[in-house]
């Protein structure tokens, strides 16, 4: 008897993924909670980043005379 005769395991809960992130194209429902909180936090982080960055880039522009 082959394996392609044995039917198909069920799965007792969805699988849950433990290593990976949005950046791999998971999507956030399929973590782990503690790691769906990393990314939540991690993204208010990059946000508040990016505004501080171009604050900085504006800031510190070379003007220009009419």
């Amino acid at each position: 008897m082959s394996r392609r005769d044995d039917p198909p395991a069920a799965a007792p809960e969805p699988q849950v993924i433990t290593n990976a992130g949005v950046d791999e194209g998971v999507r956030p429902e399929l973590l782990q909670p503690e790691k769906r909180q990393h990314l939540a936090d991690r993204s208010r982080q990059e946000a508040s980043e990016a505004v501080g960055t171009k604050r900085d880039r504006e800031t510190h522009a070379p003007r220009t005379q009419d």
